[in-house]
C-alpha cells in the first residue's frame, strides 16, 4: 500500500470516528462534513491504489459508479449521492440530528462496501457491463476537450499543426497541474503567444518574429516548432 493510499485510508477512518463525536456533541455541520469526508477519502484510497484520477468531485462520482458496477450493487450509487448531500448540508444546515445519525450509519456501510468492492477488483473481477474504468473515461473526456480546444484555436487563426500543438499543451497543463488558473506560452516558428485566463478564455496574439529569421536563427525546418516554455499561475 502506497503512502498516499495509507494516508487516505487513515483519514477516512479518523473522519468516521469524528462524525460520531460530532453527533454526540450535536454539531450537525461538522458531522455532515465528516460524513462526506470519510467516503471521499475512501474513494481516493481506492483511486490511489489503481492510479485513477481523483482530484475533482466528478472523479469521485465516476469511481463510486465503477465500484458499484464491480460489486454489481446499484444501491451503492444511491448511497454515494445520499452521502454527498451531507457536503451540501454543511453549507445549508437543513438536516436534523436524526438525519445526521442515519448519515453516519450510511457512510460507515458505504466505506465497508467500497473497500470490499476494491478487494474484488484486485482479485480480477470486472463489471459485467464492460463499463469504462475511471482512467478510460478520463482519457476519452480529455481527448474530446482537446479536440474542442484545437477547433477553437483554429477559428482564432492558428494553423492546424500549431493549433494541435497548443491544444495538447493546454490539455497537459490542466491535467498535470491541479488548480491551474492562467496559462501562457508560444507556438510555432513565428512564436505566436497563446494565453488562457482564469476563466478559461483563450487568446492568440500576433507573431513575435518573422518566420524566415526564426527558421534561420534556430535551424527550424518548415512546419517544425520549438518546444515552448509554459508559464502557469495557480489559484490560491
Amino acid at each position: 500500500m502506497s503512502t498516499e493510499t495509507k494516508k487516505h485510508a487513515a483519514h477516512a477512518d479518523r473522519l468516521l470516528d469524528h462524525a460520531d463525536d460530532m453527533v454526540e456533541a450535536k454539531d450537525r455541520l461538522q458531522a455532515s462534513e465528516k460524513i462526506w469526508g470519510s467516503v471521499a477519502h475512501t474513494l481516493k484510497e481506492v483511486a490511489e491504489r489503481h492510479g485513477w484520477p481523483n482530484k475533482a468531485q466528478s472523479d469521485l462520482v465516476r469511481i463510486a459508479a465503477y465500484m458499484a458496477a464491480v460489486s454489481r450493487d446499484p444501491d451503492m450509487r444511491t448511497k454515494f449521492f445520499a452521502v454527498r448531500s451531507f457536503h451540501t448540508n454543511f453549507y445549508e444546515d437543513e438536516y436534523d440530528l436524526t438525519d445526521i445519525k442515519e448519515g453516519v450509519d450510511v457512510a460507515e456501510g458505504l466505506v465497508e462496501q467500497l473497500r470490499a468492492a476494491d478487494e474484488r477488483y484486485q482479485r480480477g473481477e470486472r463489471p459485467r457491463s464492460g463499463a469504462d474504468t475511471p482512467n478510460d473515461h478520463h482519457e476519452k473526456t480529455n481527448k474530446a476537450a482537446q479536440k474542442l480546444t484545437e477547433a477553437t484555436l483554429r477559428q482564432m487563426g492558428l494553423p492546424a499543426n500549431e493549433a494541435a500543438q497548443a491544444a495538447a499543451i493546454i490539455n497537459r497543463a490542466q491535467a498535470d497541474r491541479a488548480r491551474v488558473s492562467e496559462l501562457a506560452f508560444t507556438v510555432g516558428v513565428e512564436q505566436r503567444p497563446v494565453k488562457m485566463d482564469k476563466h478559461g478564455k483563450l487568446t492568440v496574439g500576433k507573431p513575435r518574429a518573422p518566420r524566415r529569421s526564426v527558421a534561420r536563427d534556430y535551424g527550424i525546418k518548415k512546419g517544425g516548432f520549438k518546444l515552448p516554455s509554459i508559464r502557469v499561475r495557480h489559484r490560491r
